[in-house]
């Protein structure tokens, strides 16, 4: 048997560290009644990268992730979220072991009921993905004047949202609110920024800080709430 020269040695294991290989980082989020979402992270694997730059051998193709919904009684298939994908790359491989990390991504998901909130989208029963309600521009007016109220309360935006229906033509949103500076789902909820919409959704009040909260329970973090999405471990295909 042949053995390879010193220099082919060398092209070999050169050509091994710039080989790009496609890969993707998926984080499954469910919920209480078994539907799922699923963010999925599409980037490239290069042992080069690791020597060039001193950190992780990745290469993500884009600075957002796709978002998915599967419910419970799809076998097969899942429908993307149109119009949403959140800067989020690399939520999951090298950061795996990190349950919290996991947890906080998936705390951007809630149902309750038929009504599903992801990342400030929402979906009524039959009907498609709403764009989040800041995007359509909503809540410009005493925008200002509510932030000012917020930090005067040392109140701050924790993660996520929740919409629900309350009736045939009123629609419920909240945003919850914590003490802490910077958004961590293991803040407790102290309020919620709330507004109501009374022709399904064409137009919104204005958003009013209050502590009666629909959705949340105050005192309570906003990975425990009801309705919240949690991490799971899955393997399965799309």
């Amino acid at each position: 048997m042949r053995t390879p020269k010193p220099w082919k040695r060398w092209v070999l294991l050169i050509l091994l560290f710039m080989f790009n290989i496609p890969m993707q980082e998926k984080l499954v989020c469910e919920f209480d009644d078994g539907d799922r979402m699923i963010i999925r992270q599409d980037y490239t694997f290069t042992l080069l990268a690791l020597l060039l730059r001193g950190g992780g051998p990745k290469n993500y193709n884009s600075h957002y992730a796709r978002v998915f919904y599967k419910p419970k009684y799809w076998l097969e298939g899942w429908k993307e979220i149109d119009g949403y994908s959140p800067s989020s790359p690399g939520f999951t491989g090298g950061d795996s072991t990190d349950r919290s990390n996991r947890i906080e991504y998936c705390s951007n998901y809630f149902k309750i009921g038929e009504v599903i909130t992801a990342g400030g989208n929402y979906k009524l029963p039959g009907g498609g993905w709403q764009g989040s309600l800041y995007q359509r521009g909503y809540f410009k007016e005493g925008f200002h004047e509510l932030n000012k109220k917020m930090e005067e309360m040392k109140l701050s935006r924790a993660k996520g949202s929740a919409f629900d229906q309350i009736d045939a033509s009123t629609l419920l949103y909240e945003e919850p609110l914590s003490p802490c500076s910077i958004s961590r789902v293991s803040c407790l909820v102290e309020a919620v920024l709330q507004s109501y919409s009374h022709d399904r959704g064409q137009t919104w009040s204005q958003l009013e800080l209050t502590q009666d909260s629909k959705l949340y329970e105050l005192g309570k973090p906003v990975h425990e709430q009801k309705g919240v999405a949690q991490p799971v471990n899955w393997t399965g295909k799309l």
